[in-house]
Protein backbone atom coordinates (compact mmCIF):
# COMPACT_ATOMS: atom_id res chain seq x y z
CA UNK A 1 0.00 0.00 0.00
CA UNK A 2 1.28 3.12 -0.83
CA UNK A 3 1.37 6.46 1.44
CA UNK A 4 0.59 9.98 0.86
CA UNK A 5 1.96 12.29 2.95
CA UNK A 6 0.39 16.06 3.44
CA UNK A 7 -0.29 18.74 5.42
CA UNK A 8 -3.09 18.45 7.79
CA UNK A 9 -3.26 22.46 8.45
CA UNK A 10 -2.26 23.09 4.53
CA UNK A 11 -4.28 23.73 1.44
CA UNK A 12 -6.73 21.90 -0.57
CA UNK A 13 -5.69 17.84 -1.82
CA UNK A 14 -6.26 17.09 -5.57
CA UNK A 15 -5.88 13.95 -7.33
CA UNK A 16 -5.16 13.76 -10.66
CA UNK A 17 -5.58 11.19 -13.84
CA UNK A 18 -3.54 11.32 -16.65
CA UNK A 19 -2.24 8.64 -19.05
CA UNK A 20 1.43 8.98 -19.76
CA UNK A 21 2.07 6.37 -22.72
CA UNK A 22 -0.19 4.18 -24.99
CA UNK A 23 -3.15 4.69 -27.13
CA UNK A 24 -5.70 2.73 -25.40
CA UNK A 25 -9.39 3.67 -24.46
CA UNK A 26 -9.71 3.63 -20.24
CA UNK A 27 -12.49 4.35 -17.31
CA UNK A 28 -10.79 4.97 -14.43
CA UNK A 29 -12.51 5.35 -10.82
CA UNK A 30 -11.05 7.27 -7.76
CA UNK A 31 -12.97 6.43 -4.47
CA UNK A 32 -12.25 8.20 -0.95
CA UNK A 33 -12.69 5.95 1.70
CA UNK A 34 -13.19 6.29 5.39
CA UNK A 35 -10.20 5.36 7.64
CA UNK A 36 -12.67 2.43 8.92
CA UNK A 37 -12.03 0.72 5.37
CA UNK A 38 -15.95 0.72 4.69
CA UNK A 39 -17.47 3.76 4.18
CA UNK A 40 -17.20 5.62 1.24
CA UNK A 41 -16.70 9.58 1.01
CA UNK A 42 -16.56 10.43 -2.48
CA UNK A 43 -16.20 9.15 -5.62
CA UNK A 44 -14.96 10.33 -8.58
CA UNK A 45 -15.20 8.79 -12.46
CA UNK A 46 -14.15 9.48 -15.75
CA UNK A 47 -12.15 8.34 -19.07
CA UNK A 48 -9.42 9.35 -21.31
CA UNK A 49 -11.83 10.42 -23.65
CA UNK A 50 -13.02 13.64 -21.78
CA UNK A 51 -12.24 17.16 -22.88
CA UNK A 52 -12.68 18.48 -18.97
CA UNK A 53 -9.51 18.28 -16.66
CA UNK A 54 -9.13 14.88 -14.66
CA UNK A 55 -8.21 16.69 -11.48
CA UNK A 56 -10.42 16.36 -8.24
CA UNK A 57 -10.49 18.36 -5.20
CA UNK A 58 -10.80 16.15 -1.82
CA UNK A 59 -13.17 17.28 1.20
CA UNK A 60 -12.57 20.20 3.22
CA UNK A 61 -10.91 20.67 5.83
CA UNK A 62 -8.20 18.82 4.33
CA UNK A 63 -7.50 17.56 8.38
CA UNK A 64 -10.26 15.16 7.75
CA UNK A 65 -8.56 12.91 5.17
CA UNK A 66 -5.87 11.99 7.65
CA UNK A 67 -6.09 8.22 7.73
CA UNK A 68 -8.51 7.66 4.85
CA UNK A 69 -7.84 5.12 1.71
CA UNK A 70 -7.82 5.91 -2.02
CA UNK A 71 -9.16 2.88 -4.41
CA UNK A 72 -8.09 3.57 -7.88
CA UNK A 73 -9.17 1.16 -10.71
CA UNK A 74 -9.09 1.76 -14.17
CA UNK A 75 -10.32 -0.73 -16.85
CA UNK A 76 -8.66 -0.11 -20.19
CA UNK A 77 -7.97 -1.52 -23.54
CA UNK A 78 -5.43 -0.59 -26.09
CA UNK A 79 -6.51 0.49 -29.23
CA UNK A 80 -3.45 0.33 -31.06
CA UNK A 81 -1.06 -2.51 -29.91
CA UNK A 82 1.10 -3.00 -33.06
CA UNK A 83 2.37 0.49 -32.05
CA UNK A 84 1.81 1.39 -29.21
CA UNK A 85 2.17 -1.97 -26.46
CA UNK A 86 3.24 -0.14 -23.60
CA UNK A 87 0.97 1.82 -21.08
CA UNK A 88 1.93 4.07 -18.25
CA UNK A 89 -1.04 5.63 -16.34
CA UNK A 90 -0.19 8.15 -13.55
CA UNK A 91 -2.40 9.39 -10.33
CA UNK A 92 -1.03 12.29 -8.68
CA UNK A 93 -1.65 13.98 -6.01
CA UNK A 94 -1.13 17.73 -4.98
CA UNK A 95 -1.47 19.83 -2.07
CA UNK A 96 -2.50 23.11 -3.41
CA UNK A 97 -0.16 23.44 -6.24
CA UNK A 98 2.77 21.54 -4.78
CA UNK A 99 2.77 17.98 -6.11
CA UNK A 100 2.96 15.22 -3.05
CA UNK A 101 3.54 12.46 -5.22
CA UNK A 102 3.21 10.48 -8.37
CA UNK A 103 2.37 6.86 -8.10
CA UNK A 104 2.72 5.06 -12.02
CA UNK A 105 0.85 1.91 -12.94
CA UNK A 106 2.65 0.87 -16.57
CA UNK A 107 3.15 -2.58 -18.25
CA UNK A 108 2.10 -4.45 -21.68
CA UNK A 109 -0.82 -4.33 -23.66
CA UNK A 110 -2.38 -7.26 -24.27
CA UNK A 111 -5.39 -6.22 -26.87
CA UNK A 112 -7.70 -7.56 -24.05
CA UNK A 113 -9.47 -5.63 -21.92
CA UNK A 114 -7.43 -5.12 -19.02
CA UNK A 115 -7.90 -4.01 -14.68
CA UNK A 116 -5.87 -2.68 -12.66
CA UNK A 117 -6.51 -1.32 -8.80
CA UNK A 118 -4.12 0.26 -6.41
CA UNK A 119 -4.95 1.28 -2.40
CA UNK A 120 -3.25 4.93 -1.12
CA UNK A 121 -3.30 5.71 2.43
CA UNK A 122 -3.45 9.26 3.10
CA UNK A 123 -1.45 10.21 5.97
CA UNK A 124 -1.66 13.74 7.67
CA UNK A 125 1.52 14.85 9.24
Amino acid sequence: METINFKKTGEPLFVKFTIKEGVVAASYTIALIDADGITEIAKYEGDNNQVNNDKFKLPAPVALNNGRIIRWTTDFKGVDIANSSRYEMVLEFYQGDFLLKCLSNKGLLTGKEQHMMEIIKLLGE
